[in-house]
C-alpha cells in the first residue's frame, strides 16, 4: 500500500507541473459529474502514513439547470470514534471552452445545515465498498436555499482540465482564492480526479509564503467506496 501511494503521488507532483490537456466533450462532463458523486474517505491513506487524518467527503449532484450542475458537498473527519463535519459546499460546474468551469460557494449560516446529511450505516461498516445507497441527503431542504443566498468564494473558480488518458485534474490560481481560516490570507487547491480515486492538495499561506495550515509534505488521497 506504501509504495502505490507513493507512486499516486510522485504522478500527481509531475502530472501538475507537466499535464497537457484535450477537449472535453458532453460525455466527458457527464462521466466527470458521476465520479465525484458518491463517498470517499481517507482512511487506507491514513494507516499507510499516520500523519494524514481520517477524512470522509460525500458529494451529491441535487439540482440541473440546462448544462450547469450543482453538487453539494460535506467534508469531515473521524476521530476517536466520532465524526467532526468542519467544511460543507456548492459546486457550480459546467463546460467551458477552457474544460470545467467550476465555482465554489458557502452556505449561509453554515452550521444549521450539517444536519442535512443522514448516515445510513453502521460506524463498524463506514469503509466497506458498497453499491447501495450509504447515506443521504435533504435535497428538498438544500433546493430551499436560494442561490442568490450562496456565498460564493472570490477567486477560488478552477478550470478543470483533462489528459488525453481521461484523468481531470485543476487548481486554483496563485494566491487569488482568498480566506483568513487558521490565519491563511489565501488557500491553494490541487487535485487530480480518476475513476476510483482522487488525489488533493489543499493549503493555506500567508502574504508573506508561510504555511498555515494543510499537509506539508504531500497531498491526500482520497478512495471512493460507494456511488452515494
Amino acid at each position: 500500500m506504501k509504495n502505490w501511494l507513493l507512486l499516486v503521488v510522485c504522478v500527481f507532483f509531475t502530472h501538475t507541473a507537466f499535464g497537457q490537456w484535450v477537449e472535453i466533450t458532453p460525455q466527458d462532463y457527464l462521466r466527470y459529474t458521476e465520479t465525484i458523486t458518491g463517498r470517499y474517505t481517507t482512511y487506507p491513506h491514513s494507516i499507510a502514513d499516520t500523519t494524514k487524518g481520517d477524512v470522509l467527503v460525500r458529494t451529491i449532484k441535487f439540482n440541473m439547470v440546462r448544462d450547469t450542475t450543482y453538487f453539494y458537498t460535506q467534508q469531515g473527519e473521524w476521530w476517536e470514534g466520532k465524526f467532526y463535519g468542519y467544511r460543507q459546499r456548492i459546486y457550480k460546474t459546467y463546460p467551458d471552452t477552457n474544460g470545467i468551469h467550476l465555482e465554489i460557494f458557502a452556505l449561509p449560516n453554515e452550521k444549521e445545515y450539517f444536519s442535512l446529511v443522514k448516515e445510513l450505516v453502521t460506524y463498524e461498516d463506514r469503509y466497506k465498498p458498497s453499491i447501495e445507497p450509504t447515506f443521504e441527503v435533504d435535497v428538498d431542504r438544500l433546493m430551499q436555499i436560494s442561490e442568490s443566498d450562496y456565498i460564493k468564494k472570490i477567486g477560488c473558480d478552477i478550470y478543470i482540465r483533462m489528459d488525453k488518458d481521461g484523468t481531470f485534474w485543476g487548481s486554483t490560481l496563485n494566491d487569488e482564492c482568498k480566506g483568513s481560516y487558521a490565519g491563511a490570507d489565501y488557500t491553494t487547491s490541487q487535485f487530480m480526479i480518476y475513476t476510483q480515486y482522487l488525489v488533493s492538495w489543499e493549503r493555506g499561506w500567508t502574504d508573506a509564503g508561510e504555511q498555515t495550515w494543510g499537509p506539508k509534505s504531500s497531498p491526500y488521497v482520497y478512495f471512493k467506496i460507494s456511488e452515494y
